[in-house]
């Protein structure tokens, strides 16, 4: 095969690759799809059999353009995903550049737009599957760019397309080479220990720095590490975005903790009667935790290893799926029955509650005993703080008032800090 067509046919197949990879995490419609096939087949017969049927170099710009525009504005005015718009325009510009005719540029454009599909997919994706397609992947890429150089020189040399190049032992090293960098890479990456670069800072020696991941133990007045490192924990993406349904405060819900002894709130639900019980996945594949509700907000949660069991999802949940056979409860918690040591990938179904300011005012104050020594535990503070909360609600006369003047006191009086140091009182609210 002479080595203009080795470049037609391996541009095309890593065009190939990097969208189908892409497809695979479930994130492209169908309809795209599709269009995206036709683009490279009739790309491809132009290319290999000299058909010269492509846009001109003012409508690919024009298109390209328009593109730009219309993801700009899908973010800025239709609320779409900054992540979403950005494959689209991957996406779609590939496509304007395979209906183009394909100068040498063209080509290491297609190929740099490939690799950040094959990019974008690697980030949302959790799939076994994904790691053979990336050997296969980076070994039509390895050849790709070999091919490109080859044929870059020969035309800078004003050489004869030689048909004698790419060969059995051409492609034979080739694989031999993508193996060989692929098992280097992976002792690499399993033999070297691999420490955040804020680790090494002076904050990395102080010993009264506490390090903490998602925790079933909060103390007051002591912040882990975590709350200051930017690092994505967890991508979420509301799969049945309804305005009329999603207020603009939402609430995430992971581990409920239930009982505070004054300075620490833990979870010890035993106490209260509240045991821990097992739900078992139904035969759609679906672990329901409460029953079935209308205005359900369906959710797909990306979680990084984060050395928990607990579950996350908007407000009140009432089930999930893709998280094994069973799950257990607590305290309106669930949780698998292990911890998370990979990156895992799941639904929930979620009920969000939503009151007016009128309707917590008329809420009933009469509490049952169970309510009130589970939810409302109060140890003995100080007169100081007795006085504080008298003066800050002596002008409310129901309870729902009385908080949202204290958490408005809070809010313009407190200022809020990550690094709290040690007071001189015991009782972290003084």
């Amino acid at each position: 095969m002479s080595i203009s067509s080795a470049l037609v046919v391996l541009t095309h197949l890593i065009s190939f690759l990097g969208f189908t990879t892409l497809c695979l995490t479930g994130h492209v419609h169908f309809l795209t799809i599709i269009a995206f096939y036709i683009t490279l087949v009739v790309s491809y017969i132009n290319d290999r059999y000299k058909k010269k049927m492509y846009f001109n170099q003012s409508i690919s710009t024009m298109l390209a353009v328009s593109l730009f525009l219309y993801v700009i504005l899908s973010v800025l005015y239709l609320e779409e995903e900054i992540f979403e718009g950005i494959l689209k325009f991957l996406i779609f510009t590939q496509m304007i550049k395979h209906l183009g005719y394909k100068g040498m540029r063209d080509i290491i454009q297609i190929f740099i737009l490939s690799f950040f599909q094959f990019l974008a997919g690697a980030i949302i994706t959790i799939g076994i599957a994904y790691g053979f397609a990336f050997i296969i992947y980076i070994a039509v890429a390895l050849m790709g760019l070999i091919v490109y150089n080859l044929r870059k020189e020969s035309l800078e040399a004003q050489i004869d397309n030689d048909k004698n190049v790419i060969n059995k032992s051409f492609l034979f090293s080739t694989i031999a080479l993508t193996l060989g960098v692929f098992v280097i890479s992976t002792l690499l990456f399993l033999g070297l220990p691999r420490l955040k670069p804020g680790f090494f800072s002076s904050e990395f020696i102080r010993p009264q720095v506490l390090k903490t991941g998602f925790s079933n133990q909060v103390k007051l007045g002591r912040v882990g590490e975590i709350k200051r490192d930017h690092s994505a924990v967890m991508r979420v993406s509301i799969l049945n975005n309804d305005k009329n349904k999603i207020r603009n405060t939402l609430y995430w819900r992971g581990i409920a903790l239930d009982h505070f002894d004054g300075v620490t709130w833990s979870v010890d639900s035993e106490i209260y009667g509240d045991y821990e019980r097992n739900f078992r996945r139904d035969e759609y594949g679906i672990v329901n935790v409460k029953d079935s509700v209308k205005d359900i907000i369906a959710q797909e949660i990306i979680t990084e290893p984060i050395d928990s069991e607990m579950l996350f999802a908007i407000d009140s949940p009432v089930s999930y799926s893709d998280v094994g056979r069973n799950i257990y409860g607590v305290n309106d918690s669930y949780f698998l029955p292990f911890k998370a040591k990979h990156r895992m990938k799941y639904r929930a179904y979620s009920v969000i509650n939503s009151f007016s300011d009128q309707e917590m005012r008329n809420a009933d104050d009469s509490y049952s005993y169970y309510i009130e020594k589970r939810y409302l535990q109060l140890l003995e503070v100080s007169e100081e703080i007795r006085t504080l909360a008298q003066e800050i609600t002596r002008n409310n006369t129901n309870s729902y008032d009385k908080a949202k003047s204290i958490e408005g006191y809070l809010l313009e009086e407190m200022n809020y800090t990550l690094t709290l140091e040690s007071g001189t009182k015991e009782f972290p609210l003084d």
